[in-house]
């Protein structure tokens, strides 16, 4: 398992967390994706950046492939939609709406058959939804969410469970109406299903929960930000006690500390099905409750701490695997005040490199760097 890297020495890279990071770079099936994070932009140089909003540290001035199943992106890509989620849920709930979270499953089929599935009966269930909700004078928002775990013990078309997660909200609902509309949304998913596969789910699979707490914790669960709650937790805050499969970075996680031929068929399997596909949207009363912002909670922006470096030495410390390593101490230096003689040895050598341009060589850099790991073993290196 990847840990983080040794802060004594900005040049020891030999605990850097690379695991998962070259193990797309080695085994995603497409291009823009093994080169994601590591191609410099042309004639752009490299920053290293930390934002103190998040108090995190990243490299700017990089190609990026924006998929959604890309490590790097991951989070960028889900990032809008789960801001805009949780601000529409907190207004939801200051203007006294109701919640239901749904999720929706279906039988077994291979998981290219899966996603036309999953999107077409969305349509037909929120079709059916509005529907209901309009002959009672209700507005009704919703985030769709697409999720998927992973069995890799199971036969090829079990392997990939792909399933939806929802909020719902509504301008009014009463208890009546919730119980009601909780039994519709289960016989409208189902009729739906059976209609486009020709197989009908098992209803008792399809959850639909009344929401309690209208927090951020629904967003980053719909949107899969984050694997610490589950759909209980983050609803109402009841643990869930099993686990039926691997999500995407733990799989990945897997892959990466086993690199085995069945494991890295999956993963190569699962981005092509989901290649171009959308993960998440919301419909636009869901937007416009989002739009809903009192000027004066507004958080202002936190400008960025920049250092520029050359786009030779940017390479050098991702051939010689410092990348991690050096975020680290860039981050650890401006949250803590720690590491002050490797961060300026860091800053020195981004400087130095803006001043030598294309004079120093990413093997020059090479050089340069290792000298200064073993300085007895390695003559006339470059300053």
């Amino acid at each position: 398992k990847a840990v983080s890297g040794n802060l004594d020495n900005i040049w020891d890279n030999s605990k850097s967390s690379l695991d998962l990071e070259l193990f797309q770079e080695a085994y995603a099936p497409t291009k823009s994706m093994r080169l994601c994070n590591r191609s410099v932009i042309p004639n752009q140089s490299v920053e290293l950046r930390y934002n103190p909003s998040t108090g995190k540290s990243r490299f700017s001035g990089l190609m990026s492939c924006d998929n959604a199943l890309c490590l790097h992106c991951y989070k960028r890509t889900r990032a809008k939609a789960v801001e805009t989620t949780a601000r529409a849920l907190s207004q939801a709930h200051t203007d006294g709406w109701a919640g239901l979270f749904l999720t929706l499953t279906l039988p077994k089929f291979a998981v290219e058959e899966q996603i036309i599935i999953l999107n077409k009966c969305f349509n037909n269930l929120t079709a059916n939804i509005r529907a209901w909700c309009k002959k009672r004078g209700i507005e009704v928002g919703y985030t769709f969410g697409l999720d998927f775990t992973i069995n890799p013990m199971k036969e090829y078309n079990k392997q990939i469970h792909s399933h939806i997660h929802t909020p719902f909200v509504f301008s009014q609902l009463d208890m009546d109406q919730q119980r009601e509309l909780t039994e519709k949304i289960k016989d409208w998913w189902c009729k739906s299903v059976l209609r486009v596969s020709g197989k009908r789910p098992a209803r008792s699979a399809q959850d639909v929960r009344i929401i309690k707490d209208f927090d951020g914790a629904i967003s980053t669960y719909t949107m899969k930000m984050s694997a610490v709650k589950t759909a209980q937790e983050a609803i109402n805050g009841a643990k869930k006690s099993t686990s039926h499969g691997y999500g995407w970075i733990e799989f990945i996680s897997l892959c990466a500390s086993q690199h085995n031929e069945k494991l890295i068929a999956i993963y190569q399997r699962v981005i092509k099905a989901f290649k171009g596909k959308k993960f998440f949207r919301l419909n636009k009363v869901m937007k416009d409750l989002a739009e809903v912002i009192i000027e004066d909670e507004k958080e202002q922006e936190v400008e960025d701490v920049a250092v520029s470096m050359s786009s030779n030495l940017f390479i050098a410390v991702q051939e010689l695997d410092l990348k991690q390593l050096w975020l680290s101490v860039f981050t650890d230096y401006h949250l803590n005040g720690r590491n002050q003689s490797q961060y300026d040895e860091i800053v020195a050598l981004c400087r130095h490199s803006l001043i030598m341009g294309d004079k120093m060589s990413v093997n020059d850099w090479i050089d340069n760097i290792i000298h200064q790991k073993y300085p007895n073993n390695t003559a006339n290196a470059v300053c």
